[in-house]
């Protein structure tokens, strides 16, 4: 599978991701990686208006990197958090393995500390 249509298989899960189309995202990753299909339907039940936006991406070989982020308004509780209507905007890089057409394994950071100071349910920075 050449890069270029490596990188077209991050485009639609994001575009997937951004119209609610979640199921057809599982087409498009191993079974294994259950946790990640299962992390973007909480956040898209928790954002329902959240974006996901590829702000760079490198191909080469068999694996992907990509910058990304994704925002929205936080609608409906996530986490234990109740909603906030706050804006958020969560950054993240990953890496992936991609066999047979598919997303075979992945490999992410996110900054989740940013998310939950966003949420106010830490203090937007730690105390003297």
């Amino acid at each position: 599978m050449p890069a270029t249509e490596h990188v077209r298989l991050i485009e639609q899960i994001a575009d997937h991701f951004n119209t609610g189309a979640l199921d057809a995202i599982t087409q498009l990753v191993s079974p294994s990686l259950t946790g990640f299909t299962r992390d973007l339907a909480l956040l898209r039940q928790a954002f329902p208006d959240a974006r996901f936006t590829i702000e760079d991406i490198l191909a080469e070989g068999d694996k992907l990197a990509d910058r990304y982020t994704i925002s929205g308004t936080h609608a409906r509780p996530f986490l234990g958090i109740p909603a906030t209507g706050r804006q958020i905007h969560l950054a993240g890089i990953s890496i992936v393995r991609i066999s047979g057409g598919k997303i075979a394994e992945r490999w992410a950071v996110t900054d989740q500390l940013g998310l939950l100071r966003q949420l106010g349910a830490l203090p937007a920075s730690p105390p003297p």
